[in-house]
């Protein structure tokens, strides 16, 4: 899965999972930096708060790697 599938995959999971409003990747990889955020959207009941999130595909993930 490509970088790209993989936020549009990210964007999906968010879209099921919360009542999101203006769910939108950000940019294109290589693109400006972004600051590490790839979505941004808004939660319906909070439509004043932006909330931004950024996607990881990591083949391995350990719990020092969260720290």
């Amino acid at each position: 899965m490509s970088g790209e599938q993989f936020e549009q995959f990210c964007w999906w999971l968010l879209r099921k999972d919360h009542d999101l409003v203006g769910c939108q990747v950000l940019g294109k990889q290589g693109a400006k930096p972004q600051g590490g955020i790839d979505l941004f959207a808004f939660h319906r009941s909070q439509p004043d708060v932006l909330r931004v999130y950024e996607c990881k595909c990591w083949k391995r993930f350990t719990p020092g790697a969260l720290r």
